[in-house]
């Protein structure tokens, strides 16, 4: 992988002027995070959003101990460079560094995690958006040191929960129509919402872990659902981001039932899979540290007990009949699994 040059980065002297507030120490992500930053405004927005959310999560204590920092810098100690040759600077750029590990960049700030992914570092300017770097640069950073590590796997997945109080896990490439499943459930089917991209598997339990704050949507989902005014939100790339909380019923994990194989098609169809077949289409856990070996320890285990435990199921979407007649098709086939409608009578 070549090398890619940050677009920010803070001129050496800064450092020696860095007064860090004292350290905090918290549950998240299953891990003991021990953070700290150096700006009681920071502190305050951290502790509040991102650490809040990740505690609310409540994912069992695995190991091993995380430490972490987000600093704000004074703007003119910040220094502009390409994103890499040939590149217009994008809002912000990650990249896998073979001997750094993670980092990602922006026009006001960057941040790293170790290749071990023990610790994570933030450095933005006091000129930037808070609330923007801590969901666009922070989160990144933090997370690849909170969340990956084993009995955690990360998928390319959006989850939903059942009335009954278990989930489905919907596996696909991006534009397949996993968001829209997902929503559509929460908004017409009486489902939880988990996450619409990015999910966490507890090995140990087969709990399905997201990120229940955030759905993003692309322009023809949002007219489909909201007809009459979509909301605001924020745009990234080609779709909006919406604070889920305020859309739809949200849940923090639920254990995996289902599994459902999402692929565009000139029809609507599901169809049952075999284990061995759900086996072979779960393939490896994803992540940024895909690479590294120590992510991926102890997933063939896990994965072989999620796709025996749980019906599989592929599922073709035909885009141009909506999402609605697929999303029924899931509801129905979550209401028939073996055991929930004696739960949704209890």
């Amino acid at each position: 992988m070549p090398d890619v040059a940050p677009l920010l980065v803070a001129r050496g002297r800064m450092w020696e002027a860095m007064e860090p507030r004292p350290p905090r120490r918290d549950l998240v992500y299953g891990r003991n995070l021990t953070w700290r930053t150096n700006s009681e405004e920071l502190e305050a927005l951290l502790a509040d959003t991102l650490v809040a959310r990740w505690r609310a999560l409540g994912v069992p204590h695995a190991g091993p101990d995380v430490s972490a920092s987000a600093f704000v810098v004074p703007a003119d100690f910040m220094e502009g460079g390409a994103a890499s040759d040939g590149t217009v600077a994008p809002p912000f750029t990650d990249v896998v560094h073979p001997h750094i590990g993670y980092q990602i960049v922006g026009r006001n700030g960057f941040g790293g995690c170790s290749w071990d992914r023990l610790t994570a570092m933030s450095c933005i300017s006091d000129a930037a958006d808070m609330p923007e770097m801590v969901d666009r640069i922070i989160q990144h950073v933090w997370g690849a040191a909170v969340m990956l590590h084993p009995p955690l796997y990360g998928m390319h997945a959006a989850a939903a929960t059942a009335p009954d109080g278990t989930a489905g896990l919907f596996i696909g490439d991006s534009g397949a129509g996993k968001s829209s499943l997902v929503t559509g459930l929460a908004l017409r089917h009486g489902f939880g919402y988990l996450t619409d991209d990015f999910a966490m598997l507890d090995g140990r339990s087969l709990r399905v872990y997201g990120r229940p704050w955030r759905l993003e949507l692309r322009a023809g989902a949002l007219r489909e659902f909201w007809p009459h005014g979509t909301p605001p939100g924020m745009s990234v790339g080609d779709k909006t981001v919406l604070d889920a909380r305020e859309h739809v019923a949200v849940g923090a994990s639920a254990p995996v039932v289902a599994l459902f194989f999402v692929r565009r098609g000139d029809r609507t169809a599901l169809t049952p899979l075999a284990a061995e077949d759900t086996r072979r289409h779960l393939g490896k856990p994803v992540s940024m540290f895909v690479h590294c070996d120590d992510v991926t320890r102890g997933y063939a285990g896990a994965f072989d007990a999620l796709a025996t435990a749980s019906a599989g199921h592929a599922l073709t979407l035909d885009h141009d009949l909506g999402i609605a007649h697929a999303v029924a098709i899931v509801a129905d086939a979550m209401a028939s699994l073996p055991g929930a409608a004696a739960s949704q009578r209890a």
